[in-house]
């Protein structure tokens, strides 16, 4: 939600608007396409809101414990990677290149994993389904998370973000040699000014065939979200969907397509904001005791 990306996607969204202006309905300004009232202010949308006030919360109080474990394990981690013998030196511009990309990459790697066993798992799906949940999409349904799964899946990234920092601090183990933006990984910055902000929303945006071999659309990742059973297990990856094309789970977005989010008419998803936060412990543990069964029958039988 860092503005410049904010402002970044929804300049690209005017563009998408100017496309499209044909085919809407006359008298359809700018604004009233950008930022529908009947979306910004659905019900979905509000507990997206208050879902993302709390977790924010939730964040600033584990915040500190978070810093303190970080630098214990960034210098055990610099510790078993030290090289035995004198730094290679300072690392020229292509091996910060190189760096920064395996970082980049390899973060998305352990992300699509993670996103990937929450679907596959029962008990994790029943806690990343709160994300699916959302009826309407807005760039702050990226945060419509549950606690738990968030940190599944950021804990998987980091590390991924290890293996790439313990190969270069193996070589350079007194430099740091990520390049960034204002310290966001460059190639992250790619994409989130290319539209990130626009892959939870109603706008839809196809990078085409070529690019989205190797980087995530908007349409993509609403595709991702569709209660269309041929969209279903596609497009896991966050920010690359490099990773969904090598693993077999690519879904191309060719047309325009009319995706509807949500959980589909077999769910009723429609509790309270703390049942939203409780419920998922619940549901997790009877599918964790089912699996349990399965397998001690399989074990006896």
């Amino acid at each position: 939600m860092y503005a410049p990306y904010f402002i970044f996607s929804y300049m690209i969204g005017i563009l998408v608007y100017l496309a499209e202006r044909p085919s809407l309905a006359p008298g359809t300004g700018l604004a009233a396409f950008l930022f529908p009232r009947d979306i910004w202010l659905h019900r979905s949308a509000q507990h997206d809101y208050a879902i993302a006030l709390i977790n924010y919360a939730i964040a600033a109080a584990l915040l500190p414990q978070v810093l303190i474990h970080y630098e214990f394990f960034s210098s055990t981690l610099k510790g078993w990677t030290a090289s035995p013998h004198e730094s290679a030196g300072q690392p020229g511009a292509f091996v910060i290149v190189i760096f920064t990309l395996l970082s980049f990459m390899l973060s998305d790697l352990f992300y699509y994993w993670s996103h990937r066993l929450t679907h596959r798992i029962n008990w994790l799906w029943e806690f990343h389904k709160l994300h699916h949940s959302a009826e309407i999409m807005t760039p702050v349904t990226l945060h419509r998370a549950h606690p738990v799964d968030v940190i599944f899946n950021v804990g998987m990234r980091m590390m991924g973000l290890a293996l790439a920092s313990a190969a270069f601090y193996y070589f350079y183990p007194t430099h740091h040699g990520l390049l960034t933006i204002t310290g966001t990984n460059v190639f992250l910055v790619i994409c989130y000014i290319a539209g990130a902000n626009l892959r939870h929303s109603h706008l839809w945006l196809s990078y085409g065939p070529r690019i989205e071999r190797v980087m995530m659309s908007p349409a993509q990742h609403q595709i991702h979200h569709s209660t269309n059973p041929a969209h279903f297990n596609r497009n896991y990856g966050a920010d690359m969907s490099f990773w969904d094309w090598v693993f077999g789970s690519l879904y191309l977005a060719r047309d325009r397509e009319e995706v509807t989010f949500g959980l589909g008419a077999q769910h009723d998803y429609t509790q309270s904001l703390w049942g939203l936060y409780l419920n998922p412990f619940r549901a997790s543990a009877r599918a964790m005791g089912r699996s349990l069964k399965r397998r001690l029958k399989k074990v006896r039988g």
